[in-house]
């Protein structure tokens, strides 16, 4: 009893044509969902990022408007975390800067910032 190679050859060949496409799709599938997952925990470091960097620059700003040094915090903080996030190479939207600035404003003086 011996195969026909010729056989064997399109029996293997059918059954790749059949099965190839199954897994390049569960390839793709993974690909995509590992490259979802990975962008998503970049996204939240830079949110972590952004937040803590919101929080030192405001605190910084508070500090140098009430030792005379600066007149606008608000430039003040959102220049620092601009140049922060340059010096690393990070482009990042100045509009973000500005909300996650007025964010930690509300956070660390409630009272102060609704009377206003």
């Amino acid at each position: 009893m011996t195969l026909d190679m010729d056989f064997v050859s399109k029996l293997l060949q059918a059954l790749l044509l059949a099965i190839f496409p199954v897994l390049a799709g569960a390839l793709v599938r993974w690909v995509l969902v590992a490259v979802k997952r990975e962008s998503q925990r970049f996204d939240q470091q830079t949110l972590h990022t952004l937040t803590m960097l919101a929080e030192l620059a405001v605190r910084a700003a508070e500090q140098a408007k009430l030792a005379g040094l600066i007149d606008d915090k608000k430039k003040y903080a959102l220049e620092m975390m601009e140049q922060w996030f340059a010096r690393r190479g990070v482009q990042i939207d100045l509009q973000a800067l500005s909300a996650a600035i007025e964010s930690e404003v509300l956070t660390q003086f409630p009272k102060t910032a609704r009377s206003q």
